[in-house]
């Protein structure tokens, strides 16, 4: 549970309503549950509001707040996704290189870079320091992932990619791969 002053401090927004309310966590506007705080941009999902179980709102219309507790934040999309870090923080992956990874003696690994179970890497492809890569991905050849970048499981990287530092790229993604037709 984090008080919303806590919150309301977090994302730089102005506090309306009791700042000791204790937030336990997020929701959707339609799907809110009580003790949670949810966000408001889009007009469409006004319908909820007056039906909104949800302990607080963020928004950046001070209208919606009038007799109601929230945050009002100058972008609350941005808001929203600093108060989701501090309910579901990123799990830090485990170190090293899982003996059952399969890496090209010609691919280059930087420093504390993690790589998980049944990944393959192929020749010519760089992965720079701090780099997370989850089990089950393949790194095509002569591509590249920058510094501290995450994939979660199953990221195919296709050959000739490039990705840059800090980059996050959750389970599932194919990078690299044919689209809009060609």
């Amino acid at each position: 549970m984090i008080k919303l002053k806590v919150l309301a401090d977090l994302v730089g927004g102005t506090l309306y309503g009791n700042p000791d309310l204790q937030i336990d966590g997020v929701s959707s506007i339609e799907q809110a549950e009580p003790g949670t705080i949810t966000f408001l941009t889009d007009s469409k999902y006004k319908k909820y509001l007056n039906n909104c179980p949800a302990a607080a709102i963020i928004t950046s219309s001070k209208t919606i707040l009038e007799n109601k507790t929230g945050i009002l934040a100058a972008n609350p999309h941005r808001a929203m996704s600093l108060v989701l870090a501090q309910f579901a923080p990123l799990v830090e992956s485990a170190s090293g290189i899982h003996k059952s990874a399969i890496i090209s003696p010609a691919a280059e690994i930087g420093k504390n870079v993690s790589i998980g179970a049944f990944t393959v890497i192929e020749a010519g492809v760089r992965v720079e320091s701090g780099a997370s890569i989850g089990p089950h991905c393949t790194i095509g050849k002569n591509s590249s992932i920058g510094e501290n970048t995450i994939l979660d499981s199953n990221v195919h990287i296709y050959h000739l990619s490039r990705i840059g530092n800090n980059c996050h790229f959750h389970s599932g993604c194919v990078i690299g791969s044919d689209g809009y037709g060609y």
